[in-house]
């Protein structure tokens, strides 16, 4: 394999979450295989990725700061997510918080190594949609209506709350796992709240070349994953934990609620959080295994044919490539 490049630095700024209020995990002694590969703790997101990518992200292109930030629809959601969070945690008028959201899509920098990155920011920008069936009639930009569409589904999701406030990090230490799992709820009531956004899709049938986003009808089970972690962690605290897993685009949402959504039971989420345990195990096992980072990615096989190494940065796929020597 040949040696890293660390003097070589990519900085860019991408929407990452800041630990403001998690300290155990800041302060929590490491084994030296953990430190030795820089890999400090689990995360639910990190338990839907692929193992290569997975070891890659947290064991080299971190440390040697080559990041790969996300494309617009991530960011997109992003902005969303913190417009609902400014309208019903902090206060602030509507208005303004769309005004807020509205100049911070428009300082993003559409990916160049992103395919069609700059027409899916003017789509979700300034693109007109009028919902089908709405009496009377509602239409305005993508944007406008998901940010709007995700506003009422969190004021749905939060109907009868005294209060909600902003998310929480959350650490937990699964049985058999030495380190801890790690990440940070969207909102919180009594329960759980979580946000996710869709946004168009391409489609060369749809005359302006973009169709509606798609709102599941059943929760994604990577993002059952997700909340059940987060009612894992708030379980320690109550015994009695609502999950609210709301979806939102331009053309409606849809709010899943533990009540009565299957996907969404005690027991569905306890084998979510199972598969998660499992796959938090194998890659410690991987880590303890291997005294050096070339040891490491010998053992672990790259796949670049799945999905989540599409649209990677340049800098990012050719340092993947040189690690694995291909």
């Amino acid at each position: 394999m040949r040696p890293l490049p660390f003097s070589v630095v990519f900085v860019t700024s991408s929407p990452i979450k800041r630990r403001s209020n998690l300290t155990d995990i800041d302060d929590l002694e490491l084994p030296d295989w953990a430190v030795r590969h820089h890999f400090l703790n689990h995360s639910p997101s990190g338990c839907t990725r692929p193992d290569d990518l997975e070891f890659f992200e947290k064991v080299v292109a971190r440390p040697a700061r080559v990041f790969n930030p996300f494309g617009i629809p991530a960011v997109a959601g992003t902005i969303a997510h913190d417009y609902a969070t400014d309208v019903i945690v902090k206060g602030v008028e509507q208005a303004e918080a769309f005004r807020h959201a509205v100049s911070r899509l428009d300082e993003y920098t559409p990916r160049p190594w992103i395919e069609k990155d700059d027409w899916k920011h003017n789509v979700i920008r300034e693109s007109i949609y009028a919902v089908p069936k709405s009496d009377p009639k509602v239409s305005g930009t993508v944007f406008e209506l998901t940010l709007e569409h995700l506003l009422q589904g969190v004021r749905e999701a939060t109907a009868g709350s005294n209060v909600v406030e902003e998310g929480k990090w959350a650490s937990i230490r699964f049985n058999g796992l030495t380190l801890p799992t790690v990440g940070q709820l969207d909102l919180q009531d009594r329960g759980v709240i979580e946000m996710k956004t869709k946004w168009p899709r391409n489609s060369n049938q749809a005359k302006k070349g973009w169709g509606p986003p798609t709102i599941p009808k059943t929760p994604d089970p990577d993002h059952v994953m997700q909340v059940a972690f987060y009612w894992r962690w708030m379980r320690e605290q109550s015994e009695n934990v609502p999950v609210k897993l709301i979806y939102a685009g331009c053309n409606g949402y849809r709010v899943f609620d533990s009540a009565n959504e299957p996907l969404l039971s005690e027991a569905s989420m306890s084998a979510a959080l199972d598969h998660m345990r499992k796959v938090a195990r194998k890659r410690e096992i991987i880590l303890q295994a291997c005294a050096t980072r070339d040891q490491l990615f010998e053992m672990v096989t790259p796949n670049f044919k799945d999905w989540k190494w599409n649209n990677v940065r340049p800098e990012y796929f050719k340092l993947a490539c040189q690690v694995w020597g291909v």
